[in-house]
Order: C-alpha cells, then structure tokens, then sequence
C-alpha cells in the first residue's frame, strides 16, 4: 500500500509541474519549409506633409505566380505619426524559396493642406505593385521592412501613388545591439539600442527563453526550452552557427554563464536538473540534479558558486562549480522564479509569496525581506543601487532602493512582463512583456516608460552587447 501511495504521489507531482509548465509557455510549431518574416512599417524622411490613408492589405508574389497574403488589417497610417516611430505590421510564415513582386491596397487617402482636410483620387484598382527580392530559407527567420517616402507620394496635388520601397534586413551594427527571444515565434529579435528599432531577426530552435551573452560579446547562447537545446550565435553575422543537444535536460528555462565564458549552467524545468556546457567543445560535460521546477539561475563574479531558484520545492540550491555538486539548499518564499547577485548579497524574487529574500553569500542566511507586488516574478539591480522588479500580474515595474526595503515607484509596461536588462551607458531599462509582444523601454534618468518596440510573440529573455 505504502509504494501505491508513492507512485500516485510521484504521478501527481509530474502532472504539476506539466501543469505550471503549460501555463507559462505556449509553444508553436513551424511548417515543415520557410520561416517566420516580421513585417515593419516606417518613413524614409521627415516629411511636412500630413498623410493619411488605409493600409488593407499587402501581398507577396511566389515563384509559382501566386500571391500570398502577408498583411491584411486595415491600419489607419499617418505621415506625421510615422516620422518618430516603427509600426509593425505583421509576423507570418512565408515559404521557402524566391518572391519577386509586392502588391499593397490603400484606401481612404486624404492630405491635411492649409488647415483643410482634402481627400485624394487613388491609383489603379487601389493598388500598387513594387518590385522585391526577397529569398526565403527553410528554418530561417527574417525582418521586411517597408519604407514609406511621402515626399514621393503625391502628383498633381490630387493623385496618392505612395511611394513604397521594401528592404530587407541589414544588420550592420554589432555593439550596441539587444537580443530579445521571442517564445511562440522561434525567433530571436534584434535591436539598435542607439534608436531603438528593429533591424533584423534570427531563427532559433523552439520555444527560445533564456538567453545570455559571451563576455567578449561575440557570442549569443539561447536555451530553447521546446527542443532542449543551446543555440550559438555569431553576432559578427548574426546567424546561429552551432546547435547544442541537452541529452537529458528537458525544457531548459535559464542559462547564466561563468565570468571567464568557459562553462554555460542551464537550469531544466522538466528533468530537475542543470547542465553544465563547455562553450569550446560545445558538448555536455556534467549534469548536476537539483529541486524542482528550476528557473533563476546566476553565478558570482568569481565563478565558484552557482545559485538555482526550485520554483516548486521553493528553495535554492548551492552549486560549487569547481567540484560540480550541491553544496547546500535554501529555504526561501514561495515559486521562487528569479535570482541575482550584487556584491556579496544574494536576492530571490518569490511570486508565490509576493515577497524579495535578500540573502548574505557568506552565510547563507536571510538578512532581509521585501514586501513586493502580487506575481512579482523576474528581477535586475539598476543604477545607483536601485533593484527593479517585473510584476506579471500588475504589468508593471516596480523600484526598490536596494538600502530600503520600500517600494518607492511602480511604472507601467506591456501586459505580463519577464526578463528585465539595464542599458548601464544610456541609462535605459529593457522589459520584455510577454503578453503584448513588446520590449518596453524605461529611461532610467527620469523613470519614465518612453517607447514601447513591438517584436515577435510572447518574448522572455533579454541580452545586450555593448
């Protein structure tokens, strides 16, 4: 009787942890051919003229001569509130191989001219067909982005023919670029942090998450928590160029990397464990169990201590990284789900227990507690000592002196909002909100949200290179 009762217990502790695992990612899956394209919209040059129209749809032409529908909304568009900003349009799967031509319907068009607003005669069939050269790869992702030169777009004072150019990607820039994974899209997108847009996207594995960068910058690793494996990317070309196999690990959550970039840690949320990479051989070199369900993951600056938050067990386990094993375990809050280290203190993010432990590295103990915001669910320290915490359930950022333990603002993002990094240089805060498919950008100076970049669906993690 007594082992019946322990396999039961056993069945139910795994359909949990299915359970929480459901409810935290949803994962998608690709067509077997081509990759995801994201679609943005914006304007070549500041223009006096104020423009609107309707923007119905737009179409891609295949090689077999069908076209393909790649938006389809009726977005209102106006020259003026395009000048200062990047509108995405659309995110969909386009098959492998070439596209030559693009059609784009408009309707509604009209001109703002001495304080009078004047509707204009539309082209053919309200369409107009712009040539493309646009290659897609199979298991490939890509940014289109198409730009509006409104200067162009008017003849004979009355007649709309915009004038639309479509380029793709070009990502030149390479050190001053965020890296945001976007879980339902497999996808990694990329930002210029100098005016926060867009410039491209990468193709990962499945469902990416976690996400950190090499010391040196050249490198991107991503843990992709479908497919249960480490994606390297070259940030000199941006494009993966290896693919590491978990074995054992099952859906890898977070990845912290050792100061010298000699060992990858990736907790596992399924398989309760960590595995331990060598980014040289790029091979498994040791897996280390830990509790359950673990999440936050972080190691000191000197490298000899591993820190994982157990979500379920709400614990934390103590790895010594010179040894490969745990050395302690921790009592903290409930759902423990993120971690970080500031010197020599320790603090754990409890969404449970709506609650922030600060723990002494030294001994171990709990020094202090913080009464934070309901689901408050990731965590990073800012500027002048300032810890900032993501709140899934009130959407929002909390601000709390890491001196005090008083909440001293809160200020208001995208809809469940993640992994959390701070732009030290330009003093900016970049939030990754899961539910609205946006990066929030936080000035940090004035504690003021100031942009909010759209980027693939339901992003998670967050890596610069400066």
């Amino acid at each position: 009787m007594k082992h019946i009762f322990e396999i039961l217990f056993v069945i139910s502790l795994f359909s949990l942890l299915i359970i929480a695992a459901c409810q935290s990612i949803s994962i998608t899956h690709p067509p077997a051919s081509g990759g995801y394209v994201s679609l943005y919209l914006s304007t070549s040059n500041k223009s006096p003229s104020d423009i609107t129209f309707t923007l119905e749809k737009i179409e891609v032409e295949g090689e077999g001569k069908d076209w393909v529908t790649v938006f389809e909304d009726k977005r209102g568009i106006n020259s003026i509130n395009l000048m200062d900003c990047q509108v995405f349009l659309s995110e969909i799967h386009l098959g492998a191989g070439k596209y030559e031509r693009m059609r784009v319907r408009v309707t509604d068009a009209a001109l703002v001219r001495g304080g009078k607003k004047l509707s204009l005669a539309l082209p053919s069939e309200n369409m107009v067909v712009l040539p493309v050269r646009l290659q897609i790869y199979k298991n490939e992702s890509t940014s289109l982005f198409l730009y509006w030169d409104t200067e162009k777009s008017i003849e004979n004072k009355y007649l709309f023919l915009p004038s639309f150019t479509l380029l793709p990607q070009k990502m030149e820039i390479t050190r001053i670029i965020l890296y945001v994974t976007n879980t339902d899209s497999n996808s990694i997108t990329v930002i210029n942090r100098e005016n926060d847009r867009v410039v491209g996207t990468i193709g990962v594995d499945k469902a990416p998450m976690g996400i950190v960068a090499s010391p040196s910058g050249d490198l991107i690793y991503v843990a992709n928590s479908g497919s249960n494996t480490i994606s390297v990317i070259d940030t000199s070309h941006h494009r993966v160029i290896d693919t590491v196999p978990l074995n054992f690990g099952l859906s890898p959550r977070e990845i912290a990397i050792s100061p010298n970039g000699a060992r990858l840690y990736v907790s596992n949320f399924h398989s309760n464990n960590v595995s331990i990479v060598d980014t040289v051989s790029k091979s498994i070199v040791g897996q280390l169990s830990v509790g359950n369900a673990p999440l936050g993951i972080a190691a000191n600056t000197s490298g000899n201590r591993l820190y994982v938050a157990n979500s379920v067990s709400n614990n934390l386990s103590v790895i010594d990284t010179y040894y490969n094993e745990v050395v302690d375990t921790i009592g903290v809050g409930s759902n423990p789900t993120d971690l970080m280290i500031d010197q020599n203190k320790l603090f754990v993010a409890n969404a449970g227990s709506s609650n922030i432990f600060q723990i002494s590295v030294t001994s171990l103990r709990i020094e202090k507690e913080t009464i934070a915001s309901y689901g408050s669910h990731k965590l990073v320290m800012g500027l002048m000592g300032n810890i900032y915490i993501s709140n899934m359930k009130s959407n929002d950022i909390s601000i709390i002196p890491s001196s005090t333990n008083i909440i001293i603002q809160n200020i208001a993002v995208g809809d469940q909002p993640q992994k959390m990094i701070v732009d030290q240089k330009r003093r900016k805060l970049y939030v990754a909100n899961g539910g609205s498919d946006t990066v929030s950008v936080i000035d940090l100076v004035i504690s003021k949200l100031v942009v909010s970049i759209p980027v693939g669906k339901r992003p998670y993690g967050l890596a610069l290179v400066e």
